[in-house]
């Protein structure tokens, strides 16, 4: 409004927001595609769920529980319960429609994608004992492991970049791996990152643990590329 003159003017008149193309959905969350709404029903055993707000027919996509979803480009890829115990990983065809498609029987846990790409925290052995970071294509091929002896428990892709959290009980520390160059160095030691994020060269997290594994009271950190740590907020 012009306090002068008292005309109202609609700034966002004409403005057409962009579609985004690589939306992390985690528990609990709702996420969108187009005019549908994809969301895990806590009141049926976390299956997945598709809303269409034209139709307004809400239908139940997966019979067992689901998480670690994703949208990449029209593809929803999601971590699915299956035989109770075991966690493979589907994708469904949002644009075209279809059955989900299994992509990989491997537990893809904290799934990213990047460069057309999956990157996730890699369990294999008896009980998951071993833990790494890996890449596979979208068709679930071609598995590459990038580091061993890790366990990337929260992580985010930047320019090329891996910045994850080293769950590795007595060890924790904030990580990179550089895609390009392979090169693994250790940002922060001591420290134990949730909901790790990239923003303007610098990593922001939460973290309820400290340096010595011990749950303590939470706050909002601030974590430069030198290792210079900042607590920004209480929780």
């Amino acid at each position: 409004m012009n306090i002068n003159n008292g005309k109202v003017s609609d700034l966002l008149k004409n403005f057409v927001a962009p579609e985004d193309q690589n939306i992390v959905a985690k528990k609990d969350a709702v996420y969108l595609y187009k005019d549908s709404i994809y969301y895990q029903n806590q009141y049926d055993g976390d299956n997945l769920y598709v809303y269409n707000t034209l139709t307004k027919t809400n239908i139940r996509v997966t019979s067992t529980p689901v998480n670690d979803s994703y949208i990449y480009q029209d593809y929803l890829y999601y971590r699915q319960v299956s035989y109770f115990v075991n966690k493979y990983l589907y994708r469904i065809d949002l644009k075209n429609g279809g059955e989900p498609t299994l992509i990989s029987t491997d537990d893809c846990v904290k799934l990213k994608i990047y460069d057309d790409k999956i990157s996730f925290r890699y369990l294999t052995g008896i009980g998951y004992t071993t833990k790494q970071l890996a890449v596979t294509d979208l068709n679930g091929e071609n598995v590459d492991v990038l580091l061993e002896d890790v366990d990337p428990n929260s992580f985010t892709i930047v320019n090329d970049a891996i910045y994850f959290n080293n769950d590795v009980t007595g060890s924790y520390s904030v990580n990179s791996y550089n895609l390009i160059t392979k090169e693994h160095k250790i940002i922060k030691k001591g420290v134990y990152a949730y909901n790790l994020s990239y923003v303007n060269g610098k990593l922001y997290y939460q973290s309820y643990i400290n340096g010595s594994g011990v749950l303590g009271d939470g706050h909002f950190y601030e974590l430069t590329m030198d290792g210079n740590l900042v607590k920004v907020d209480k929780l």
